[in-house]
């Protein structure tokens, strides 16, 4: 039987999970066998670690400034946004 991979298995698998409906040895013995598969392996696992290698955690003080500043935004309730401008000066 040839049995083909979907992006979803292929995706899980780059983050580590497995589908129900696989498991690791099959999965690690497609994308040996299908170049096809393969490709969207790494391509998805490039990808991750690109995306793992440039997160950043800002300071907990400048994220409670943040949502501090949203709520009070939000308690004002303004629609003009001059006024939003003038309040934010």
């Amino acid at each position: 039987m040839n049995k083909t991979l979907t992006l979803e298995q292929i995706l899980l698998h780059t983050h580590g999970k497995t589908c129900e409906m696989s498991d690791d040895a099959v999965m690690e013995s497609l994308l040996i066998t299908d170049e096809s598969s393969n490709e969207g392996y790494e391509l998805l696992n490039d990808t991750r670690q690109i995306i793992e290698k440039s997160m950043v955690n800002p300071p907990e003080d400048l994220v409670s400034k943040i949502i501090s500043y949203s709520k009070a935004l939000s308690v004002l309730n303004l629609c003009e946004p001059d006024l939003r401008t003038m309040i934010k000066n």
